[in-house]
């Protein structure tokens, strides 16, 4: 076992963002998305796409800038409560990011990505049983959205997203193997699979504490 390197998270923005983005940007499945994708401001989505571009080049608060313009501007936008959770993470304002995820939760309740944050961080502060009940609802969400997908990349990430939520949720046998699977297809993909290694390295409270403790950057 070992702790997730500090240099690995300097070098990274923090694990599941990437993976919400990517997911989301990807899949269409089952529809769920198409009437909000209708019905979201376009310049809403500009301001959260953004708002992605400024996180991924490390411009935090240019980010948070563009999330919340993109929040002021479409009130019913999920995305960007999701977004704006996991900046408050990084700046260890858990009651802000847990705002922020039950907001997208509610804005969106088949937002599996929503969900997921929602459950790591009920399980960080402590909260059991609303992490247990919250991990179930993600993954049955994940595994409902990849019945239907059918861009194979967008199943990838999906996978990915569910082996991480089985690993934390207790379920570690079923987590375990579809990583270790999921390392043979992100072979190609040297963060994907850093991300999946420095995992499959560090157990369950390491984990959450690296994610959600004062080790990343302020």
């Amino acid at each position: 076992m070992k702790f997730l390197k500090i240099n690995w998270l300097k070098k990274h923005v923090p694990l599941f963002m990437i993976i919400v983005f990517v997911s989301c940007s990807n899949s269409e499945a089952c529809g769920k998305y198409e009437d909000s994708a209708i019905t979201t401001d376009s310049i809403a989505i500009v301001y959260q796409n953004l708002g992605v571009r400024a996180l991924l080049d490390f411009e935090k608060d240019s980010a948070m800038y563009h999330f919340k313009k993109a929040i002021d501007r479409d009130k019913s936008y999920y995305l960007p409560h999701v977004s704006l959770a996991n900046i408050y993470i990084q700046q260890n304002q858990y009651d802000l990011a847990l705002i922020e995820f039950e907001t997208a939760a509610k804005l969106e309740p088949n937002l599996a990505e929503a969900q997921g944050g929602l459950a790591t961080l009920y399980d960080y502060l402590e909260k059991t049983e609303e992490a247990k009940e919250t991990y179930a609802l993600a993954i049955e969400l994940y595994s409902e959205r990849l019945s239907c997908e059918k861009d194979e990349e967008a199943k990838k990430y999906i996978r990915l997203n569910r082996a991480f939520l089985f690993s934390l949720s207790g379920e570690e046998e079923e987590g375990m193997a579809e990583l270790a699977s999921l390392k043979n297809e992100f072979n190609e993909d040297p963060f994907t699979l850093e991300m999946i290694n420095d995992f499959l390295s560090t157990d369950h409270d390491t984990f959450l504490q690296n994610a959600y403790g004062t080790i990343y950057l302020h």
